[in-house]
């Protein structure tokens, strides 16, 4: 097979693969689907997605063309959502329920409806990455034509904030009223079961503890501030939002529903991966029962494809021990083709599989300037402190220059710090963007190869009301 043009589209710091699961199956049976290659490499305790370019960027055009269609209606959307969501999450209860007294016979069904919940619900993991990959230049462009430069980016500055609390918000929040209440042990408690899977990612992951939990907010001396700050902050961005909304309804409807569907995705975009996150840890304990069941290693169950997990169900076969043992290594590759899926945990197999598909890759070297998207303006200068995995969350100090593949909820104590942030990935509705723009730190996302130009200890100059960043 020829080489194709393959672009990553996204980095997970979790160890496992069941993202096949969740993503990879419901992309492959969209009706029409013009996805017919991905593949998924384990490396570094990371997940990188590349999906074939040209056929990605159709079908992010298909559901930007949904969203901007006449008929296009939000708030019918948004009852989809909520009616997807509650089934997704009755049958990961259901699917949890079955490891308490684990038999095959039990567990073939409730998994399956389990994984074909997810189906409904690759629509809204697409939307944000169509709103970053087609529709969020035409909407800023959109809103200059109509309302000139000046006032349209305003307005555009207005609807990418937040004004719903994401789930990491409330936690916070919640977290801040616990410090004020002089920290009773059943509100925490209560705290840690509602939140404590924002630490996850799949179903081998776990929530958080309640030291965890705790250190979110251990640097706020004064929770009582914070936690209005926080408040007022949002409330002054929704009636700001909601006075842009006025004016969009009077001058075009078309137009102001499209504008708000962006805007809600702000939110959507994180809150809709929460709830992936809470229906991936949840269904854990199932994965620990199969794993107990079946004699396998312990958490195999996050390495294993769907049709493994049948197989083993229905006739007890289950794959090689030495196989699960190069999985558990977490250094393989997943290649998708038309709908299958070969794991290669082979070194030698896994390095002629990339070298058959992917071109010769971008040569960076003497490359010391980067163009990217500005999600918060600002301009500084400072040292680099490049983080790839959690581990390296620590060793931020404050005044750095935070750059990444993207950000995610565990990165916060090393954002709070940051004079700016850039990343490989994201657009305007992406959790570096939202962030930053909450705490007014300025942001460049999108930018495709910053952790690979500069090194932790370079001096930057991050410009984000031009959206470059270069080594000085």
């Amino acid at each position: 097979m020829p080489p194709r043009q393959f672009k990553k589209i996204y980095t997970r710091t979790t160890g496992a693969q069941d993202v096949e699961l969740y993503v990879v199956r419901p992309t492959f049976l969209l009706p029409n689907t013009p996805m017919t290659e991905m593949i998924y490499l384990g490396k570094d305790g990371k997940w990188e997605a590349w999906y074939v370019e040209d056929e990605y960027l159709k079908m992010m055009h298909s559901y930007a063309d949904k969203v901007c269609a006449d008929g296009w209606n939000l708030d019918a959307h948004l009852v989809a959502f909520e009616k997807d969501r509650d089934y997704l999450k009755a049958t990961t209860h259901d699917l949890a329920q079955v490891s308490s007294s684990f038999s095959p016979e039990k567990a073939i069904e409730v998994y399956q409806k389990y994984s074909d919940a997810w189906l409904p619900y690759i629509e809204y993991i697409w939307i944000p990455w169509a709103i970053t990959f087609v529709l969020d230049e035409w909407f800023q462009s959109e809103l200059v034509k109509r309302y000139g430069e000046e006032r349209g980016k305003e307005i555009y500055e207005i609807l990418a904030r937040c004004t719903k609390p994401i789930q990491m918000d409330r936690c916070i929040e919640e977290l801040l009223q616990w410090k004020i209440d002089e920290e009773p042990t059943e509100q925490l408690r209560i705290i840690q079961q509602t939140y404590g899977h924002l630490g996850g990612y799949s179903v081998n992951d776990r929530y958080w503890n309640e030291d965890e939990l705790k250190e979110l907010v251990r640097e706020f001396t004064d929770p009582k501030a914070r936690l209005h700050e926080k408040q007022e902050a949002r409330k002054l961005s929704a009636e700001n939002a909601d006075r842009i909304f006025q004016q969009l309804y009077r001058d075009d409807v078309w137009f102001y529903e499209v504008a708000r569907t962006i805007h809600e995705y702000v939110f959507l975009r994180t809150e809709r991966i929460d709830i992936y996150k809470w229906a991936a840890v949840n269904a854990g304990p199932f994965f620990r029962a199969f794993e107990e069941y079946f004699s396998l290693p312990p958490f195999i169950g996050g390495h294993l494809t769907r049709d493994e997990v049948l197989k083993a169900l229905t006739t007890g076969e289950v794959p090689s021990a030495q196989e699960m043992e190069a999985r558990l290594k977490k250094e393989y590759a997943i290649h998708f083709l038309h709908g299958s899926a070969r794991i290669i945990t082979e070194e030698v197999e896994r390095a002629a599989l990339l070298k058959e598909r992917f071109k010769t890759s971008v040569d960076i070297s003497g490359v010391s300037f980067l163009q990217g998207k500005v999600a918060c303006t600002g301009k500084v200068q400072g040292k680099a402190r490049v983080i790839l995995h959690l581990k390296d969350v620590p060793k931020m100090q404050s005044g750095e220059i935070l750059i990444s593949n993207m950000t995610h909820p565990d990165y916060m104590p090393a954002i709070r710090k940051a004079a700016a942030i850039v990343t490989d990935e994201g657009g305007i509705v992406c959790h570096a963007a939202i962030i930053s723009r909450e705490l007014h730190i300025p942001c460049i996302v999108g930018t495709d190869q910053a952790t690979q130009v500069f090194k932790t200890g370079d001096t930057v100059e991050v410009d984000a009301t031009q959206g470059t960043v270069r080594r000085i």
